[in-house]
This record gives structure tokens, sequence and C-alpha cells, in this order.
């Protein structure tokens, strides 16, 4: 492929991106609509890139991903106010994370024809809703009230791992015994096997390199020394036979969560967490991954089974009754208005990690069954998001239309159900 072709891709790619984020505020259109409908159009559409050209490096592109994503969602979970505020966030992202991965299980088992585990899989996929979405999406939203807010946050950040935790556990199961078929014993032990390995090393490799770190931060570059640190740690987690992507999780976590974790383990020696500088700089780094990723998904995705496209609309819907489900259930006592309640149920979208995690079991581990996953899950991601974006615009309007014809004020509308348990923000 020509340099000058890829050099006006990568600028191209790079300038949706940024004018995307731009103008979410005015469009409500999340950035990965543009640059999935982008990589389509220089991809399958136009043919100006060939999808093998990709298809070559996407299993390493997308460990880079996992790798990312996992350490900026763990920095950026406040393990702290999680433990002792957040009741109402660990009720609603377990309960609505494994009521969605039974339901889109049951739909593929019952309808797709797929294996009990696979089925699982590609529940566990799409089973969790999307913190780089999510976080603009609820920052646009016209006078919601904060402690909503914040738990959809702390939901989308916790999820996001959860799912890739799930996933690779899943794929570990149905790799180590294909015959077996669904064995909870056997996806238990595993899950107990995979995550003692590596939350434990990720945890202790956490604690060390903060150990080591505060000789580096007053140096230039200095987040680039973290960077190969978790590269290094990733491998050493997987020959040990764990997942070097969970590993980064937990780094992340330790890292993000350093003056807390001193605290509660009465260490007296330095440690250091991450600084502003390092934060800034880590969500430049997840912003080029996910900037290009959606990119990529759009050039390789081949849309040409029209039922697979169905049930993906499908599976989207029956999330969404689900959420709305969940959603009534966790909030039965707590003071929030129906418009709220509403809003929350809507906000469900699907992105990166099920963009990330979609490929890997056909491309990467071979599994079969999971071909048609690539299709289904970007058709679910799509229709996720333009059903939070659309529904939740819709709700707002009707709202201000409302308020202008009572006269009410909007500091009388945030006022209400402003007992709401508090949660902070991660």
């Amino acid at each position: 492929m020509d340099v000058n072709i890829i050099f006006i891709l990568v600028a191209a790619i790079i300038a949706i991106g940024f004018f995307s984020n731009y103008f979410f505020k005015k469009t409500r259109i999340p950035d990965l609509i543009w640059l999935i409908i982008f990589g389509a159009i220089v991809g399958p559409i136009l043919g100006l890139i060939e999808a093998s050209f990709f298809m070559t490096y996407i299993s390493i592109f997308a460990a880079v991903a996992l790798l990312i994503i996992l350490f900026e969602g763990g920095s950026s979970i406040n393990i702290y106010s999680l433990i002792k505020e957040s009741f109402h966030v660990l009720f609603l992202t377990i309960l609505g994370f494994i009521l969605s991965v039974f339901m889109v299980a049951f739909i593929g088992y019952t309808f797709f024809g797929l294996e009990p585990l696979i089925a699982l899989l590609l529940g566990a996929i799409i089973g969790g809703t999307s913190s780089p979405i999510v976080f603009p999406l609820v920052e646009s939203m016209y006078e919601l009230k904060k402690d909503v807010g914040l738990i959809l946050k702390m939901e989308s950040v916790i999820t996001d791992p959860m799912a890739i935790i799930v996933s690779l556990v899943l794929i570990e199961t149905i790799l180590i015994s294909p015959a077996e078929g669904f064995l909870l014993q056997g996806i238990l032990a595993n899950l107990v096997s995979l995550l003692s390995i590596s939350l434990v090393l990720g945890f202790f490799g956490g604690v060390i390199w903060g150990s080591i770190w505060h000789r580096f931060v007053h140096y230039k570059y200095h987040y680039m020394m973290t960077i190969g640190f978790l590269f290094l740690i990733y491998v050493a987690v997987e020959l040990t036979g764990g997942s070097g992507a969970i590993a980064a999780f937990m780094v992340g976590l330790v890292l993000g969560n350093m003056p807390s974790i001193k605290r509660m383990l009465k260490i007296k020696q330095t440690l250091t967490g991450l600084t502003k500088e390092t934060r800034d700089f880590n969500s430049y780094i997840a912003f080029f991954v996910r900037t290009f990723f959606f990119a990529l998904i759009g050039m390789i995705i081949q849309l040409s089974r029209l039922e697979l496209i169905f049930y993906g609309v499908l599976l989207s819907l029956a999330l969404l009754g689900i959420r709305t489900f969940v959603i009534r259930m966790c909030t039965y006592k707590m003071q929030i208005s129906d418009r709220q309640k509403n809003i929350m149920s809507l906000t469900y979208p699907r992105g990166l990690a099920a963009a990330v995690l979609a490929s890997l079991p056909f491309i990467e581990y071979n599994i079969p069954g999971t071909d048609i996953f690539t299709e289904i899950v970007f058709t679910v991601i799509v229709t996720t998001v333009l059903v939070s974006t659309i529904g939740v615009a819709v709700i707002e309007k009707k709202n201000r239309i409302k308020r202008a014809v009572s006269g009410e004020s909007p500091k009388k509308t945030e006022k209400q159900g402003s007992e709401a348990p508090k949660v902070k923000d991660v």
C-alpha cells in the first residue's frame, strides 16, 4: 500500500476523531459512529483499503487495546469510594451484567443455535456499557441529577473491565476443555486459576513499580517507563498461565489508588502512584487507540448476512428490556423521578471493549462458531448507541417543552429527588 495513502488515512482518522469529540455536545453522536462509517467507506464500500492488509495485525492491535483499556479502567476506579459508598452502583452493575449475559446467551442458544459456552461468551462481550461513550453522553445531558450521572459513570467504568475479564476467562475455558460443553465447575475452576494468577501478580507488580517509579517521576518522558512496564508484566503473566490484560487492570487499580492502598496495608516505604501528567498522557494514548480501532473495525467489517444484522438488533432490544427491568429494581427505594429512571435505562451503549473482544475468539483463538461475532457485535454497538443518543434527546426535549409550558424553572427541576444516595465520582 502506498505510503502517501496511509498518511492521508491517518490524518483523516485523527481529524474525524477530534472533531467528532469537539461537536459531540451539539450532535450527541459519539465519535465511534463517524469513525466506523469512515472505515466502512474507505474499506468495503470504496475498496481503497484491503481488509487483508489489517487482518494480519489486528490481533496485536487488539491486545494493545485491551492493555490500554484495562489499565485506564483500573486507574479510573476510586477503590475507597467504591467500597464505602457505592452499594447501588455495585448492585446495578453486577445484576445488570449477569442478567444481560444470560439473556444474550439464552437468545444465542435458542435462536442462533450457538453452543452454551459460545453463547455465554457472546453475552459477556456485549454485557456491559462503554465508559468512553457514557462519560461524554452523561456530561452533555441537560439537568441530569448529579447522583444519577455518577452512578452511570461508575457503572460503565466497572463493566468495561468486567466484560473483558469474564470474556477472557470463558475463552480460556473453551480452549482448555472444548469437548466438555457447559460445565459450571470447569468455568469456576478456570476463573479462580486465571484470576488468582493475574490479580496477584498484577497487584504485586503495581506495588513494586510504585516503589521504583518515584525515582523517575522527575525526569522527562517518565510515563513511557510505565508503558514499558505494562508490556513487560503482560508477557510475564501470560507466560505463567494468567491473563496479561487482567494484570494490567490490577496494575492500573493499584497505581491509581496508591495512597489508599498504602494506608490500608500500612506501608511506610515510599510508593508513587499516577501523577496528573501520567493520567493526561494515558488519556491521549487511549484516544489514539480508541480512534484507530473503531476506524479499523469499519474497514474490516463485512455486513453480508442480513440475518446477523437482525440478530444484532434483536439483542439490542433485549438488552434494553433487561436494562429497564434492572434500573427499576435497583432504584426502587431511591428518590429518583421516572424521567431520570428512563434516562438511566436508555444509557446503555456498547462500545470499545465490545469492539475489541468481538474479533478475538475467531481471529486470535480460532474458536469455531465465533466467526459471526464481529457482525453481530458491530450491529449491537451501532444500535445501542443510536437508541441511547436519540432516546435521551427525545426525553430531554419533552422535558424542556413541559417546563416551558408550565413555566417551571430549571433550578426547581434539579432539586427534585435530591435526597438520592450520594456517590463520589471516579
